[in-house]
């Protein structure tokens, strides 16, 4: 059976959800927490396995929407003070004082 080739508005957008998704994954790795790494890591992979049959470029241009809003909100999410469960890599040089 043949591959689907793929018109250039749906290679643009299979490219722009692959950027995405590499995005969503750059933004967890500084997480050191294991645990919480994994189930992110599983919660991204679930979220555009649950999508990756949809046909209708409307439609992922609305789940791409969507998708970069909750990575801004993860990225905030991830950037707070070690108070809110994650914690983040720090170097010594970011650190006011540091010597």
């Amino acid at each position: 059976m043949a591959k689907e080739t793929l018109s250039l508005s749906r290679f643009i957008l299979r490219s722009q959800v692959m950027d995405l998704y590499r995005d969503f994954l750059r933004t967890i790795s500084p997480i050191h927490d294991v645990k919480s790494k994994n189930e992110l890591r599983q919660w991204i992979r679930q979220d555009f396995q649950l999508n990756k049959n949809i046909q209708d470029e409307e439609a992922i241009k609305m789940h791409l929407s969507r998708g970069r809003l909750a990575l801004r909100e993860l990225q905030i999410s991830i950037s707070m003070p070690s108070s809110s469960g994650f914690k983040r890599s720090v170097n010594n040089k970011d650190l006011p004082n540091a010597e």
